[in-house]
C-alpha cells in the first residue's frame, strides 16, 4: 500500500540542543513535510549543497513554516518570514534540513542523489 506524507500537517521539530532545556527556553520550529514535486524542485539544489552550503536555506524556505521561542542575540523574539530563516546560523540550518528531509521520507544520502 502507498503512503504519502500530509504537507498540509507540520510537525514541531525541537533542535537537540534544547531538548535538556525546560519547554519554556526551547525553540521550537515548526516543519512541513515536501511533496514530491517539492521535493523535485529542491533537489538539483541539494545536490549542490556541499559545495555550496547556501543552497539549505531554498528547502529550508519550503519546508520551515514557522517558529516559536526563536531569540535574537539581544534577547528579543525573532518574529517568522520566510526572509528570516536567512538568519538562521548554518549549524542550525543544516539540522533543519535533515529534519526536513527525514519528515518527507527522505535520507540526506537520498537527497544527494
Amino acid at each position: 500500500m502507498a503512503i504519502i506524507v500530509d504537507p498540509d500537517i507540520p510537525m514541531d521539530f525541537v533542535l537537540p540542543s534544547d531538548e535538556k532545556k525546560p519547554k519554556k527556553d526551547q525553540t521550537v520550529f515548526q516543519l512541513k513535510p515536501m511533496t514530491g514535486r517539492e521535493f523535485a524542485k529542491i533537489a538539483g539544489v541539494l545536490a549542490m549543497a556541499q559545495e555550496e552550503p547556501e543552497k539549505i536555506y531554498d528547502l529550508l524556505k519550503i519546508s520551515v513554516v514557522g517558529w516559536e521561542r526563536l531569540r535574537s542575540s539581544s534577547g528579543g523574539d525573532v518574529p517568522f518570514s520566510i526572509d528570516s530563516i536567512d538568519l538562521l546560523p548554518i549549524d542550525i540550518a543544516s539540522t533543519l534540513a535533515e529534519a526536513a528531509l527525514q519528515l518527507s521520507g527522505l535520507t540526506p544520502e537520498d537527497a544527494g542523489k
